[in-house]
């Protein structure tokens, strides 16, 4: 990363019209999901991607990471994976943002229903019962939904491979390498396009959905307004 990020690539993310947040569960001193969307400095964007990479015994040998940011005792950090509940699989959870002013405006502009504020405090810290911050969210994973159990979101809201029925061991061997050992640029390249692949995919069969409610919903208020018809006319009773 040192040779491949440019001085201002923190500034460049900052300044993203989306929101890039990466995700890491920090152990000590507090248990506690983080989601960081900003970056003071080019040295914190590189910690932070460190951070969402602390795979236990693949990124180093150790179960954590010590992060030393200056104060008095260490933080114990791993990889965002173990930030969220299994059955979201490491997709960040967006009631983890912390939220400033900026990143409130940012979100608003991209259409976002943010969190109803309020001064109830056991509210607000039930993270189980809060409102979503936004009103749709789609999950993407490099792995197969339906294989590697990814239910915290429905079949349309879910981009990620199609299983390869044919050879599903194969199939997640070659994932889980890609995940956890270098790769070839022409391996790299690859994935690259697989991912927009599969999100092309989505957004065909989302406009088909989308096309198909549509229609529905005119059927339903066209029969509604012939109900209504039939009643003025009295040809109901």
């Amino acid at each position: 990363m040192e040779r491949v990020l440019s001085p201002e690539a923190h500034t460049i993310i900052n300044e993203r019209e989306g929101v890039v947040a990466l995700a890491h569960r920090e152990l000590f001193p507090r248990n506690r999901p983080v989601l960081t969307t900003n970056f003071d400095t080019r040295e914190s964007l590189i910690d932070a991607v460190c951070d969402s990479s602390m795979f236990p015994f693949f990124s180093t040998k150790f179960p954590a990471k010590l992060r030393y940011d200056g104060g008095r005792l260490p933080r114990v950090v791993v990889d965002g994976f173990f930030s969220v509940p299994r059955e979201r699989y490491g997709c960040p959870d967006f009631k983890h943002l912390n939220f400033d002013k900026e990143l409130e405006n940012k979100l608003r502009g991209m259409g976002a229903v943010l969190v109803d504020e309020s001064d109830n405090e056991q509210q607000q810290q039930n993270d189980d019962e809060e409102t979503p911050v936004v009103d749709r969210t789609i999950t993407v994973a490099c792995f197969p939904h339906e294989i590697v159990g990814l239910t915290a979101s429905t079949e349309q809201d879910q981009i990620s491979p199609a299983p390869d029925y044919d050879d599903p061991v194969g199939q997640m061997k070659d994932l889980f390498r890609y995940a956890t050992q270098p790769s070839s640029r022409k391996e790299l390249e690859m994935l690259y396009e697989k991912g927009w692949e599969d999100a092309e995919r989505w957004t065909c069969e989302e406009d088909l959905r989308e096309k198909k409610l549509a229609d529905e919903w005119i059927k339903q208020r066209r029969h509604d307004a012939e109900v209504e018809d039939a009643i003025r006319r009295g040809d109901l009773f």
